[in-house]
Protein backbone atom coordinates (compact mmCIF):
# COMPACT_ATOMS: atom_id res chain seq x y z
CA UNK A 1 0.00 0.00 0.00
CA UNK A 2 1.46 3.35 -1.10
CA UNK A 3 2.29 5.80 1.64
CA UNK A 4 0.67 9.24 1.61
CA UNK A 5 3.12 11.88 0.37
CA UNK A 6 3.68 15.38 1.69
CA UNK A 7 6.35 18.03 1.59
CA UNK A 8 7.80 18.83 5.00
CA UNK A 9 5.80 22.06 5.34
CA UNK A 10 2.64 20.51 3.90
CA UNK A 11 2.78 17.74 6.50
CA UNK A 12 3.05 20.35 9.24
CA UNK A 13 -0.04 22.12 7.85
CA UNK A 14 -2.15 18.97 7.42
CA UNK A 15 -4.50 17.00 9.67
CA UNK A 16 -3.36 13.48 8.81
CA UNK A 17 -5.86 10.64 9.17
CA UNK A 18 -5.58 8.45 12.25
CA UNK A 19 -5.21 5.38 10.04
CA UNK A 20 -1.98 6.73 8.53
CA UNK A 21 0.95 5.42 10.56
CA UNK A 22 3.74 6.48 8.15
CA UNK A 23 4.36 9.25 5.60
CA UNK A 24 6.76 9.89 2.74
CA UNK A 25 8.30 13.39 2.87
CA UNK A 26 9.06 14.28 -0.74
CA UNK A 27 11.43 17.21 -0.20
CA UNK A 28 13.49 15.32 2.38
CA UNK A 29 14.90 12.75 -0.07
CA UNK A 30 11.59 10.86 -0.17
CA UNK A 31 12.23 9.64 3.37
CA UNK A 32 9.80 7.61 5.46
CA UNK A 33 8.49 9.10 8.71
CA UNK A 34 6.47 7.25 11.35
CA UNK A 35 4.08 8.38 14.07
CA UNK A 36 5.70 8.90 17.47
CA UNK A 37 4.13 8.36 20.90
CA UNK A 38 5.40 11.77 22.08
CA UNK A 39 7.68 14.58 20.98
CA UNK A 40 10.93 12.91 19.78
CA UNK A 41 14.11 13.88 21.59
CA UNK A 42 16.03 14.35 18.32
CA UNK A 43 15.74 16.91 15.50
CA UNK A 44 14.31 14.60 12.80
CA UNK A 45 10.73 15.37 13.81
CA UNK A 46 7.66 17.28 12.71
CA UNK A 47 4.15 17.81 14.08
CA UNK A 48 1.03 17.71 11.96
CA UNK A 49 -2.24 19.49 12.86
CA UNK A 50 -3.97 16.33 14.10
CA UNK A 51 -3.28 14.92 17.56
CA UNK A 52 -3.33 11.18 16.89
CA UNK A 53 -1.00 8.68 18.53
CA UNK A 54 0.37 5.52 16.86
CA UNK A 55 -2.46 3.46 18.44
CA UNK A 56 -5.13 5.71 16.84
CA UNK A 57 -6.11 7.47 20.05
CA UNK A 58 -5.86 11.25 20.34
CA UNK A 59 -3.72 13.21 22.82
CA UNK A 60 -3.54 16.98 22.89
CA UNK A 61 -0.23 16.78 24.74
CA UNK A 62 1.59 14.04 22.81
CA UNK A 63 -0.31 13.46 19.57
CA UNK A 64 0.54 14.51 16.02
CA UNK A 65 4.28 13.91 16.26
CA UNK A 66 6.28 12.18 13.49
CA UNK A 67 9.92 11.10 13.32
CA UNK A 68 12.31 9.84 10.69
CA UNK A 69 12.11 6.07 10.82
CA UNK A 70 15.46 4.33 11.42
CA UNK A 71 16.38 0.92 10.09
CA UNK A 72 14.26 1.00 6.90
CA UNK A 73 16.30 3.47 4.79
CA UNK A 74 19.79 4.87 4.28
CA UNK A 75 19.78 8.10 6.27
CA UNK A 76 21.27 11.13 4.47
CA UNK A 77 21.84 14.81 5.27
CA UNK A 78 19.14 15.67 2.70
CA UNK A 79 16.61 14.23 5.16
CA UNK A 80 17.66 17.03 7.52
CA UNK A 81 17.32 19.79 4.95
CA UNK A 82 20.93 19.80 3.75
CA UNK A 83 22.12 20.25 0.17
CA UNK A 84 24.68 21.98 -2.08
CA UNK A 85 22.39 25.01 -2.55
CA UNK A 86 21.93 25.61 1.19
CA UNK A 87 24.07 28.52 2.40
CA UNK A 88 24.98 26.93 5.75
CA UNK A 89 24.55 23.18 6.18
CA UNK A 90 26.15 23.07 9.63
CA UNK A 91 22.88 22.98 11.65
CA UNK A 92 21.39 20.23 9.47
CA UNK A 93 24.60 18.18 9.49
CA UNK A 94 24.83 18.48 13.29
CA UNK A 95 21.25 17.15 13.52
CA UNK A 96 22.18 14.33 11.11
CA UNK A 97 25.12 13.14 13.23
CA UNK A 98 23.17 13.48 16.49
CA UNK A 99 20.49 11.21 15.01
CA UNK A 100 23.12 8.62 14.07
CA UNK A 101 24.61 8.79 17.54
CA UNK A 102 21.16 7.98 18.91
CA UNK A 103 20.08 5.23 16.51
CA UNK A 104 23.31 3.84 15.04
CA UNK A 105 21.78 3.03 11.64
CA UNK A 106 23.28 2.97 8.14
CA UNK A 107 23.78 6.37 6.52
CA UNK A 108 25.54 8.21 3.71
CA UNK A 109 26.94 11.74 3.95
CA UNK A 110 28.31 11.75 0.41
CA UNK A 111 28.21 15.14 -1.28
CA UNK A 112 29.36 18.77 -1.22
CA UNK A 113 27.97 20.92 1.58
CA UNK A 114 28.75 24.64 2.07
CA UNK A 115 29.18 25.57 5.75
CA UNK A 116 29.45 28.88 7.57
CA UNK A 117 29.47 27.60 11.15
CA UNK A 118 30.65 24.63 13.19
CA UNK A 119 29.44 21.08 12.54
CA UNK A 120 29.13 19.03 15.74
CA UNK A 121 29.20 15.25 15.44
CA UNK A 122 27.17 13.87 18.33
CA UNK A 123 26.21 15.24 21.71
CA UNK A 124 28.51 13.09 23.83
CA UNK A 125 25.42 11.83 25.68
CA UNK A 126 24.73 8.46 24.04
CA UNK A 127 26.36 5.43 25.62
CA UNK A 128 26.71 2.55 23.18
CA UNK A 129 28.73 -0.63 23.12
CA UNK A 130 31.42 -1.25 20.49
CA UNK A 131 30.67 -2.77 17.08
CA UNK A 132 27.74 -5.00 16.18
CA UNK A 133 24.27 -3.80 15.39
CA UNK A 134 24.55 -0.58 17.37
CA UNK A 135 27.39 0.74 15.24
CA UNK A 136 26.67 3.64 12.86
CA UNK A 137 27.95 3.07 9.32
CA UNK A 138 28.39 6.33 7.37
CA UNK A 139 29.12 5.74 3.69
CA UNK A 140 30.41 8.16 1.07
CA UNK A 141 32.77 11.11 1.33
CA UNK A 142 31.63 14.30 2.99
CA UNK A 143 33.11 17.43 1.40
CA UNK A 144 32.72 20.66 3.36
CA UNK A 145 33.19 23.94 1.49
CA UNK A 146 33.96 26.61 4.09
CA UNK A 147 32.40 29.80 2.74
CA UNK A 148 32.77 32.17 5.73
CA UNK A 149 35.20 32.54 8.66
CA UNK A 150 34.61 29.94 11.40
CA UNK A 151 36.05 30.47 14.87
CA UNK A 152 37.28 27.17 16.26
CA UNK A 153 36.82 23.85 14.50
CA UNK A 154 34.86 23.19 11.33
CA UNK A 155 33.96 19.71 12.63
CA UNK A 156 33.96 18.72 16.31
CA UNK A 157 33.46 15.01 17.06
CA UNK A 158 31.81 14.11 20.35
CA UNK A 159 30.13 10.90 19.18
CA UNK A 160 30.15 8.22 21.85
CA UNK A 161 28.46 5.67 19.61
CA UNK A 162 30.92 3.65 17.58
CA UNK A 163 30.88 4.95 14.00
CA UNK A 164 32.61 3.87 10.82
CA UNK A 165 33.02 6.84 8.46
CA UNK A 166 34.13 6.28 4.89
CA UNK A 167 35.66 9.70 4.29
CA UNK A 168 35.74 13.43 4.99
CA UNK A 169 37.29 16.43 3.22
CA UNK A 170 37.46 19.82 4.93
CA UNK A 171 38.78 22.62 2.79
CA UNK A 172 38.31 26.11 1.51
CA UNK A 173 40.38 29.11 2.39
CA UNK A 174 42.59 29.56 -0.65
CA UNK A 175 45.98 28.21 -1.58
CA UNK A 176 48.50 30.20 0.47
CA UNK A 177 49.51 30.28 4.11
CA UNK A 178 48.30 33.86 4.53
CA UNK A 179 45.86 34.48 7.36
CA UNK A 180 43.56 36.33 5.00
CA UNK A 181 43.03 33.11 3.07
CA UNK A 182 42.48 30.82 6.07
CA UNK A 183 38.85 30.74 7.10
CA UNK A 184 38.90 28.38 10.10
CA UNK A 185 41.08 27.50 13.07
CA UNK A 186 40.85 23.68 13.11
CA UNK A 187 39.57 21.26 10.48
CA UNK A 188 38.63 18.29 12.69
CA UNK A 189 38.65 18.48 16.49
CA UNK A 190 38.14 15.15 18.29
CA UNK A 191 37.14 15.78 21.89
CA UNK A 192 38.08 13.46 24.70
CA UNK A 193 34.51 12.24 25.16
CA UNK A 194 34.32 10.87 21.62
CA UNK A 195 34.70 7.08 21.33
CA UNK A 196 35.66 4.51 18.74
CA UNK A 197 35.43 6.60 15.57
CA UNK A 198 36.92 5.09 12.40
CA UNK A 199 37.53 7.38 9.42
CA UNK A 200 38.76 5.70 6.24
CA UNK A 201 40.05 8.84 4.49
CA UNK A 202 40.51 12.40 5.72
CA UNK A 203 41.66 15.57 3.94
CA UNK A 204 42.13 19.01 5.48
CA UNK A 205 43.60 22.12 3.92
CA UNK A 206 44.45 25.63 5.09
CA UNK A 207 43.54 25.80 8.78
CA UNK A 208 44.86 28.72 10.80
CA UNK A 209 45.94 26.52 13.70
CA UNK A 210 45.59 22.74 13.21
CA UNK A 211 44.33 20.52 10.43
CA UNK A 212 43.42 17.72 12.89
CA UNK A 213 43.52 17.98 16.66
CA UNK A 214 43.04 14.96 18.94
CA UNK A 215 42.27 16.53 22.29
CA UNK A 216 42.56 14.07 25.14
CA UNK A 217 43.12 16.45 28.01
CA UNK A 218 40.74 16.76 30.91
CA UNK A 219 38.79 14.45 33.18
CA UNK A 220 37.26 11.35 31.64
CA UNK A 221 39.21 11.70 28.42
CA UNK A 222 41.91 9.10 28.82
CA UNK A 223 40.94 6.95 25.82
CA UNK A 224 39.88 7.64 22.26
CA UNK A 225 40.21 4.31 20.52
CA UNK A 226 39.91 5.98 17.11
CA UNK A 227 41.34 4.72 13.83
CA UNK A 228 42.20 6.68 10.68
CA UNK A 229 42.99 5.06 7.36
CA UNK A 230 44.83 7.72 5.37
CA UNK A 231 45.00 11.47 5.82
CA UNK A 232 46.31 14.37 3.73
CA UNK A 233 46.92 17.63 5.56
CA UNK A 234 48.24 20.73 3.78
CA UNK A 235 48.98 24.36 4.52
CA UNK A 236 48.02 24.51 8.21
CA UNK A 237 49.50 26.53 11.04
CA UNK A 238 51.41 29.79 11.27
CA UNK A 239 50.76 32.38 8.62
CA UNK A 240 51.57 35.97 7.83
CA UNK A 241 48.86 38.57 8.21
CA UNK A 242 49.04 39.50 4.53
CA UNK A 243 48.49 37.71 1.22
CA UNK A 244 52.14 37.61 0.21
CA UNK A 245 53.18 34.63 2.27
CA UNK A 246 55.09 31.71 0.78
CA UNK A 247 55.25 27.98 1.53
CA UNK A 248 56.17 27.12 5.10
CA UNK A 249 59.94 26.45 4.63
CA UNK A 250 60.30 29.93 3.10
CA UNK A 251 59.22 31.55 6.35
CA UNK A 252 55.48 32.29 6.27
CA UNK A 253 55.16 32.89 10.01
CA UNK A 254 53.71 35.49 12.30
CA UNK A 255 56.49 38.04 12.83
CA UNK A 256 56.88 40.34 15.82
CA UNK A 257 59.36 43.07 16.72
CA UNK A 258 60.80 43.21 20.21
CA UNK A 259 62.43 46.04 22.14
CA UNK A 260 64.27 44.06 24.85
CA UNK A 261 65.38 40.55 25.91
CA UNK A 262 65.42 39.63 29.62
CA UNK A 263 67.33 36.43 30.53
CA UNK A 264 65.90 34.23 33.28
CA UNK A 265 67.88 31.85 35.50
CA UNK A 266 71.35 32.36 36.93
CA UNK A 267 74.51 31.80 34.94
CA UNK A 268 75.13 28.07 34.70
CA UNK A 269 71.65 27.30 36.01
CA UNK A 270 69.94 24.12 34.89
CA UNK A 271 66.80 25.89 33.65
CA UNK A 272 67.16 29.17 31.79
CA UNK A 273 64.69 31.28 29.83
CA UNK A 274 64.55 34.36 27.61
CA UNK A 275 61.68 36.87 27.78
CA UNK A 276 61.04 39.09 24.77
CA UNK A 277 59.24 42.39 25.28
CA UNK A 278 57.26 42.95 22.09
CA UNK A 279 56.79 46.38 20.63
CA UNK A 280 53.29 47.89 20.45
CA UNK A 281 51.41 46.55 17.45
CA UNK A 282 53.30 43.25 17.39
CA UNK A 283 50.74 40.50 17.94
CA UNK A 284 51.07 37.31 19.95
CA UNK A 285 49.67 34.08 18.45
CA UNK A 286 45.96 33.32 19.04
CA UNK A 287 44.99 32.50 22.67
CA UNK A 288 43.70 29.10 21.47
CA UNK A 289 47.31 27.94 21.15
CA UNK A 290 47.64 28.11 24.94
CA UNK A 291 44.25 26.47 25.47
CA UNK A 292 45.20 23.41 23.44
CA UNK A 293 48.40 22.93 25.40
CA UNK A 294 50.80 22.09 22.57
CA UNK A 295 54.27 23.51 22.02
CA UNK A 296 54.70 26.77 20.17
CA UNK A 297 58.10 27.92 18.99
CA UNK A 298 59.88 31.22 18.53
CA UNK A 299 62.49 31.52 15.81
CA UNK A 300 65.32 33.89 16.67
CA UNK A 301 68.97 34.00 15.70
CA UNK A 302 68.58 31.04 13.34
CA UNK A 303 67.24 28.71 16.04
CA UNK A 304 63.84 27.74 17.41
CA UNK A 305 62.93 27.84 21.10
CA UNK A 306 59.78 26.34 22.66
CA UNK A 307 57.49 28.84 24.34
CA UNK A 308 57.08 28.62 28.12
CA UNK A 309 54.61 31.44 28.76
CA UNK A 310 52.63 34.19 27.03
CA UNK A 311 52.00 37.32 29.10
CA UNK A 312 49.27 38.87 26.98
CA UNK A 313 48.54 41.76 29.32
CA UNK A 314 52.13 42.99 28.99
CA UNK A 315 52.68 41.73 25.40
CA UNK A 316 55.61 39.51 26.37
CA UNK A 317 56.65 35.98 25.48
CA UNK A 318 59.01 33.74 27.47
CA UNK A 319 60.82 30.89 25.77
CA UNK A 320 62.77 27.90 27.06
CA UNK A 321 66.52 28.47 26.91
CA UNK A 322 68.74 31.49 26.55
CA UNK A 323 68.77 33.26 23.22
CA UNK A 324 71.80 32.41 21.06
CA UNK A 325 74.97 34.45 21.65
CA UNK A 326 75.04 37.47 19.36
CA UNK A 327 71.27 37.90 19.28
CA UNK A 328 70.35 41.59 19.39
CA UNK A 329 69.35 42.55 22.92
CA UNK A 330 67.18 45.40 21.62
CA UNK A 331 65.20 46.17 18.48
CA UNK A 332 65.11 42.73 16.90
CA UNK A 333 62.51 40.47 15.25
CA UNK A 334 61.20 37.02 16.11
CA UNK A 335 58.95 34.62 14.24
CA UNK A 336 56.21 32.59 15.92
CA UNK A 337 55.83 28.98 14.75
CA UNK A 338 52.55 27.46 15.94
CA UNK A 339 49.85 25.04 14.91
CA UNK A 340 50.30 22.58 12.08
CA UNK A 341 48.93 19.55 10.33
CA UNK A 342 48.15 16.89 12.96
CA UNK A 343 48.32 17.28 16.72
CA UNK A 344 47.75 14.88 19.62
CA UNK A 345 47.48 15.98 23.23
CA UNK A 346 46.58 14.18 26.41
CA UNK A 347 45.67 10.55 26.89
CA UNK A 348 44.50 9.50 23.44
CA UNK A 349 45.40 5.89 24.05
CA UNK A 350 44.49 3.45 21.31
CA UNK A 351 44.38 5.88 18.38
CA UNK A 352 45.77 4.33 15.18
CA UNK A 353 46.68 6.06 11.94
CA UNK A 354 47.28 4.23 8.66
CA UNK A 355 49.31 6.96 6.95
CA UNK A 356 49.64 10.73 7.27
CA UNK A 357 50.75 12.88 4.34
CA UNK A 358 51.74 16.23 5.87
CA UNK A 359 52.90 18.98 3.50
CA UNK A 360 53.60 22.72 3.77
CA UNK A 361 52.46 23.00 7.38
CA UNK A 362 54.15 25.03 10.10
CA UNK A 363 54.63 21.78 12.07
CA UNK A 364 53.70 18.54 10.35
CA UNK A 365 52.92 16.33 13.37
CA UNK A 366 52.81 17.47 16.98
CA UNK A 367 52.99 14.44 19.26
CA UNK A 368 52.09 15.50 22.76
CA UNK A 369 50.07 12.41 23.61
CA UNK A 370 51.19 10.81 26.84
CA UNK A 371 51.32 7.24 25.62
CA UNK A 372 53.48 5.12 23.28
CA UNK A 373 52.19 6.14 19.84
CA UNK A 374 53.18 4.73 16.46
CA UNK A 375 52.69 7.03 13.48
CA UNK A 376 53.33 6.25 9.81
CA UNK A 377 53.83 9.53 8.00
CA UNK A 378 55.28 11.38 5.05
CA UNK A 379 56.38 14.80 6.27
CA UNK A 380 57.29 16.97 3.33
CA UNK A 381 58.14 20.69 3.11
CA UNK A 382 56.91 21.58 6.59
CA UNK A 383 58.89 24.07 8.62
CA UNK A 384 59.28 21.52 11.42
CA UNK A 385 58.46 17.97 10.39
CA UNK A 386 57.57 16.66 13.86
CA UNK A 387 57.71 17.70 17.50
CA UNK A 388 57.97 15.02 20.18
CA UNK A 389 57.09 16.03 23.72
CA UNK A 390 54.33 17.95 25.40
CA UNK A 391 56.04 20.90 27.09
CA UNK A 392 59.42 22.00 28.45
CA UNK A 393 58.61 20.91 32.01
CA UNK A 394 56.65 17.76 31.18
CA UNK A 395 58.14 16.43 28.00
CA UNK A 396 57.31 12.76 28.54
CA UNK A 397 56.00 11.14 25.38
CA UNK A 398 57.00 7.86 23.80
CA UNK A 399 56.55 5.78 20.70
CA UNK A 400 57.83 5.73 17.14
CA UNK A 401 57.57 7.39 13.75
CA UNK A 402 57.79 5.33 10.56
CA UNK A 403 58.03 6.87 7.10
CA UNK A 404 59.75 9.65 5.20
CA UNK A 405 61.08 13.11 5.99
CA UNK A 406 61.78 15.37 3.02
CA UNK A 407 62.45 19.09 2.61
CA UNK A 408 61.59 20.18 6.16
CA UNK A 409 63.60 22.98 7.74
CA UNK A 410 64.00 20.73 10.79
CA UNK A 411 62.81 17.13 10.57
CA UNK A 412 62.30 16.45 14.28
CA UNK A 413 62.18 18.56 17.42
CA UNK A 414 62.76 16.31 20.43
CA UNK A 415 61.86 18.14 23.66
CA UNK A 416 64.23 16.91 26.34
CA UNK A 417 63.08 18.05 29.75
CA UNK A 418 65.59 19.94 31.92
CA UNK A 419 64.51 17.66 34.76
CA UNK A 420 66.00 14.77 32.73
CA UNK A 421 62.60 13.37 31.83
CA UNK A 422 63.99 12.18 28.53
CA UNK A 423 61.76 9.45 27.10
CA UNK A 424 62.06 6.67 24.57
CA UNK A 425 61.31 7.54 20.95
CA UNK A 426 62.34 5.83 17.75
CA UNK A 427 62.37 7.12 14.19
CA UNK A 428 62.46 4.65 11.30
CA UNK A 429 62.61 6.49 7.97
CA UNK A 430 63.55 5.80 4.36
CA UNK A 431 66.69 7.76 5.12
CA UNK A 432 67.14 8.51 8.79
CA UNK A 433 67.56 12.23 9.47
CA UNK A 434 71.11 13.04 10.43
CA UNK A 435 71.92 14.88 13.65
CA UNK A 436 71.77 18.19 11.79
CA UNK A 437 68.10 17.52 10.96
CA UNK A 438 67.14 16.62 14.52
CA UNK A 439 67.10 19.20 17.28
CA UNK A 440 66.43 18.88 20.95
CA UNK A 441 65.96 21.36 23.75
CA UNK A 442 66.95 21.68 27.33
CA UNK A 443 68.14 24.55 29.47
CA UNK A 444 71.16 26.56 28.32
CA UNK A 445 74.26 27.57 30.23
CA UNK A 446 75.77 31.04 30.24
CA UNK A 447 78.13 30.16 27.40
CA UNK A 448 75.19 29.19 25.20
CA UNK A 449 75.84 25.45 25.37
CA UNK A 450 72.96 23.09 26.03
CA UNK A 451 72.77 21.18 29.27
CA UNK A 452 72.36 18.01 27.22
CA UNK A 453 75.43 18.52 25.07
CA UNK A 454 75.15 15.09 23.47
CA UNK A 455 72.08 13.29 22.23
CA UNK A 456 69.07 13.03 24.53
CA UNK A 457 68.63 9.65 26.12
CA UNK A 458 65.99 7.54 24.44
CA UNK A 459 66.04 9.01 20.91
CA UNK A 460 67.07 6.50 18.24
CA UNK A 461 67.21 7.08 14.48
CA UNK A 462 67.05 4.18 12.04
CA UNK A 463 66.64 3.89 8.31
CA UNK A 464 65.04 1.28 6.14
CA UNK A 465 66.99 -0.71 3.57
CA UNK A 466 65.65 -2.73 0.67
CA UNK A 467 61.95 -3.52 0.50
CA UNK A 468 61.33 -4.42 4.12
CA UNK A 469 57.80 -3.80 5.31
CA UNK A 470 56.98 -1.08 7.81
CA UNK A 471 57.41 -2.39 11.35
CA UNK A 472 54.43 -2.92 13.59
CA UNK A 473 53.65 -4.28 16.99
CA UNK A 474 54.98 -3.65 20.49
CA UNK A 475 58.41 -5.07 19.66
CA UNK A 476 59.19 -1.71 18.04
CA UNK A 477 58.87 0.30 21.22
CA UNK A 478 62.16 2.09 21.80
CA UNK A 479 64.19 1.41 24.93
CA UNK A 480 66.95 3.97 24.53
CA UNK A 481 69.62 4.43 21.90
CA UNK A 482 70.33 0.70 21.91
CA UNK A 483 66.79 -0.17 20.73
CA UNK A 484 66.65 -2.78 17.97
CA UNK A 485 63.78 -4.69 16.39
CA UNK A 486 63.26 -8.07 18.00
CA UNK A 487 62.41 -9.84 14.75
CA UNK A 488 65.53 -11.34 13.17
CA UNK A 489 64.52 -10.77 9.53
CA UNK A 490 63.67 -7.14 10.23
CA UNK A 491 66.96 -6.73 12.05
CA UNK A 492 68.82 -7.77 8.94
CA UNK A 493 66.70 -5.55 6.72
CA UNK A 494 67.35 -2.40 8.73
CA UNK A 495 70.25 -0.52 10.19
CA UNK A 496 70.09 1.52 13.35
CA UNK A 497 71.80 4.86 13.71
CA UNK A 498 71.60 6.24 17.26
CA UNK A 499 72.52 9.90 17.45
Amino acid sequence: MALPEYSFRAAQASAVAASDKALRITDRAGSIWRRAASKPAHAARLRSLDRFLPDGLASSADGGWWELEPGVQIVTPAMFGCGPSVADNAPGLSDFYAYLERFGCAASHDGLYPVRSQVVMGTGAAEAGPGGSDRALILGRLTLDVTAPIAGAVVTSRMKRSARIEGMAIGGGGGSLAYADKLFDIGLLVEGSARRQTIGHLEVGHARLFGVFLRGRGAGSAAFGHAFGTARIHGCGSGCADSGSRPAPAGAFLRADYSMIVPGGASGAFYQTSTFQLKPGSALPPPAIEAYGLPSFVRVGGEEFPVVFYDRSANRVTVWGWAPPGTASTDGSIDFVFGGGWASAGGDSGTRVGHLALTANAIGHQNGALHPAAVAATMKHNYIGQTVGSSPTGASVGGATFGRFEGNNADIWFLASPESKDVDYRVVADRAPGPARVRFHSGRRSDGSKVHSGSPRGLTLSYRRGTAALPSGPEWSATGTSARPSNGAEREARRSQPI
